[in-house]
């Protein structure tokens, strides 16, 4: 298989993912397709990713977007990076409460390929991201993202460090104290 019938494949994967098609996405897999979950366990073999994909399709509503497929040479493997549009919309087990809520996540992956087909793949995501997401852990204290700090837009370098280092801290304070009373 060559490197552009690899990027097709996958192509063809992920728009019958975002399409419903479930029947088409699954006739591209082999039959004994290794599928690395999340942070989880390894399933392998059709018939568990068909219950497994029963069970997304049940409990969440994904579009995936800005998707970018990449290959090697001889087309074995590939590669995928893109955004997950979703709705939380059924319970999952373990997992937060789902009443609707939406989520935004980065996430990538990995695919084997032979015979023309997927025969592994390894999803990855930040599942504390999605979590922090669904569970709206962004808008209580102590909860935050790293961000990028130019040190060439600060005037006094070593000062105005030390006053970004503090604003994280000193916002979850100012919002404690907020919030008690």
């Amino acid at each position: 298989m060559s490197q552009q019938d690899s990027i097709n494949l996958v192509e063809r994967y992920y728009a019958a993912f975002n399409g419903g098609d479930m029947e088409t996405f699954l006739n591209l897999l082999t039959d004994d397709v290794i599928h690395d979950i999340n942070q989880g366990r390894r399933e392998v073999g059709k018939e568990a990713f068909t219950v497994f994909m029963g069970g997304m399709n049940t409990n969440y509503k994904e579009q995936l977007v800005d998707m970018v497929i990449m290959a090697t040479e001889d087309g074995k493997r590939a590669s995928a990076e893109f955004v997950v549009l979703g709705e939380y919309v059924k319970t999952d087990e373990g997992l937060p409460e789902a009443n609707g809520q939406t989520y935004r996540l980065p996430a990538g992956a990995f695919f084997e390929i032979r015979d023309g087909k997927v025969a592994r793949i390894t999803n990855y995501y930040n599942l504390q991201d999605w979590i922090a997401q669904v569970a709206g852990f962004y808008f209580l204290v102590g909860w935050a993202k790293p961000v990028p700090v130019n040190p060439y837009n600060l005037n006094q370098p070593k000062r105005d460090d030390i006053l970004v280092t503090m604003a994280g801290p000193g916002m979850n304070l100012l919002l404690a104290v907020v919030l008690m009373a």
